[in-house]
């Protein structure tokens, strides 16, 4: 299995890494924005917006898979074997070779 290596911007960076401190990742279907929970979407803690370019990007680049799709939220999380670099300016993620 080999890794695919995805240079960030800060930005990108920031929400990865929010993300692996327990901070959770969600979409609103109805207002078409993306934003970041500490401890969880609903559980009351503090909040930040990302851009939607951002949370795009980390959709079309594969780093984030949907945790719940729910309405009108849905719900991301890092895929499995997410790996920051040491700098903070790319991650690597498995590739699966096709046969």
């Amino acid at each position: 299995m080999s890794e695919k290596t995805v240079t960030l911007t800060p930005a990108q960076a920031r929400v990865i890494t929010l993300i692996k401190a327990g901070w959770e990742l969600g979409f609103s279907k109805t207002l078409s924005k993306y934003w970041l929970q500490e401890r969880g979407i609903g559980c009351g803690g503090p909040t930040e917006k990302v851009a939607r370019p951002t949370g795009l990007f980390l959709e079309k680049n594969k780093l984030i898979e949907v945790s719940k799709d729910g309405f009108p939220v849905q719900k991301f999380a890092l895929v499995e074997g997410c790996k920051m670099s040491p700098d903070g300016k790319s991650v690597s993620i498995p590739q699966h070779s096709e046969e």
